[in-house]
């Protein structure tokens, strides 16, 4: 289990393929037998609960996912420490792409530090991000995370070729994998597997090269150059700026003018570094 971290209360954040909730559970919290209208899926970050369904009893702690349908009636029960879940509420079109069962598997440990990074970022979300590491706890509860690909998918040459044309977030991962003839999570887990970074950090990558190369047009404003790279606006433009250059768009602009500083982005995908939530 884990002390010492403050998780928010209550959080949520649509991230396109799920509504992504973290919330905390009072001590000795008891939630009598209901059922959910879309299937969920229960990562504990921190505490301890006891799910009573009709046939099993299952301990909710870190470590541990647990995959809830509208079909599986449930109750919970908190332990004297109350407890902090993150909640992945699937949509409708996900939910026909994907097989999903009730059940509850211990040894989720990358899952756990996906679904613990995704909480740490809940109070400034990002929509991509979150639907990628979202899709790869996904991955692991159905398929375990040993899973690998037999070589690398013809459909991913296709993927990076279409997005290296017509970077668009807003598409969202499952357009992305739909035009593919994938599942998301294949979708995401394959990237990975292959590549060695995550799909939103490649897209996110494609947006910020496509930031930089518009930021030498002087008529072009910052707020527009955050547009045309597919940022949902300026400020988001400029923390991603911030946390990959550590320097702001504007200032960039600037130091550029003054031809004090250059930064190059590889087109080669295997060059790139993966970061948090990677």
């Amino acid at each position: 289990m884990v002390y010492g971290h403050v998780w928010p209360k209550r959080q949520s954040a649509d991230a396109g393929s799920f509504l992504v909730e973290v919330f905390f559970t009072p001590p000795n919290t008891r939630a009598p037998f209901h059922v959910h209208e879309e299937v969920t899926v229960v990562v504990p970050l921190s505490g301890l609960f006891v799910e009573n369904t009709l046939k099993t009893s299952i301990r909710g702690e870190p470590g541990v996912a647990i995959v809830e349908t509208p079909e599986s009636p449930h109750e919970n029960i908190y332990s004297p420490l109350g407890g902090t879940n993150l909640r992945l509420r699937v949509s409708t079109e996900l939910e026909r792409l994907v097989s999903f069962e009730p059940r509850q598997q211990a040894g989720h440990v990358r899952a756990y530090e996906i679904a613990r990074v995704m909480a740490e970022h809940m109070s400034d979300p990002d929509p991509l991000r979150l639907e990628c590491a979202g899709l790869e706890i996904l991955g692991f509860v159905n398929n375990g995370p040993e899973w690998v690909p037999r070589g690398r998918p013809a459909y991913l040459r296709d993927v990076v070729a279409d997005l290296r044309a017509n970077i668009c977030p807003e598409r969202g991962i499952a357009a992305i994998a739909r035009n593919a003839s994938v599942s998301p999570v294949r979708l995401v887990r394959s990237f990975r597997k292959a590549y060695g970074i995550s799909l939103a950090r490649f897209m996110r990558v494609l947006q910020l090269q496509r930031a930089l190369s518009l930021l030498s047009d002087p008529a072009l404003s910052i707020s527009a150059v955050a547009t045309e790279a597919g940022f949902s606006d300026q400020s988001h433009m400029t923390r991603a700026f911030a946390h990959t250059y550590g320097l702001t768009p504007a200032v960039l602009r600037r130091l550029r003018r003054e031809n004090k500083t250059c930064i190059r982005i590889s087109h080669s995908v295997s060059e790139l570094r993966p970061l948090a939530l990677n």
